[in-house]
């Protein structure tokens, strides 16, 4: 929240008029925050990691079949439940719905709060301590299902954006960061899933899109 509101002075300032792209959607917080104040005329989200994007159109076409499945989850909460969790995850297991509450769980009840895979994109955060984690919000699962409604959700590599956005679109990048060090928490999960030769094409793809005309944001380290 705290990059949203650094970010905020330097939006466009008629974005009601123009069309929103946002390549690597993560928690997706510069969308729900412009939701809140400056709705863009029409947005475009996307992510390379397909479970996120399928969680993301369960939230927003079946919230309340979301919200039970997460209730059942809170509620036997145990640390024998999140490993068979994240081991039903890693096993592609489970429909849309189902596989949506076993990614939210996990975030909400890992280690620090992470969502972090390895160098295979597997699940490998460990369990947190937390003795009665709040997995359920059905309000913020409702005010989320209400923002995505007309939105477009698509599984997609970063650089598909240069396939349609055009002259005038503002687009919002918001890759992996890049490790400040070796130690860095995020190393692994950087340098295993959007390395260096991925921020370069970042890099190139960000550049095109400027000589296209259209408006850019980037957040890195």
């Amino acid at each position: 929240w705290a990059l949203t509101e650094a970010l905020a002075p330097l939006l466009p300032p008629d974005l009601s008029k123009r069309v929103y792209r946002e390549p690597f959607l993560g928690g997706g917080a510069l969308f729900f925050y412009l939701q809140g104040t400056a709705p863009p005329r029409e947005a475009h989200l996307s992510d390379a990691l397909q479970d996120l994007i399928r969680a993301y159109k369960s939230v927003r076409d079946k919230p309340d079949e979301l919200c039970e499945a997460l209730a059942r989850l809170e509620e036997g909460h145990s640390e024998e439940q999140f490993y068979a969790i994240r081991g039903a995850f890693k096993g592609k297991r489970g429909g849309h719905v189902e596989r949506a509450a076993w990614l939210v769980c996990p975030n909400k009840t890992g280690y620090n709060g992470l969502f972090r895979t390895n160098r295979s994109g597997l699940f490998n955060v460990p369990i947190g301590r937390f003795a009665r984690p709040k997995v359920l919000d059905r309000a913020r699962i409702a005010g989320a299902s209400a923002a995505l409604r007309g939105v477009t959700l698509e599984r997609r590599g970063f650089e598909s954006v240069l396939e349609h956005a055009k002259r005038g679109d503002f687009v919002y990048f918001d890759p992996p960061y890049v490790p400040v060090s070796r130690t860095a928490n995020f190393a692994s999960y950087s340098l295993g899933a959007f390395g260096l030769e991925d921020q370069a094409r970042l890099a190139q793809a960000f550049r095109e899109l400027d000589r296209r005309g259209c408006l850019l944001m980037l957040s890195n380290s």
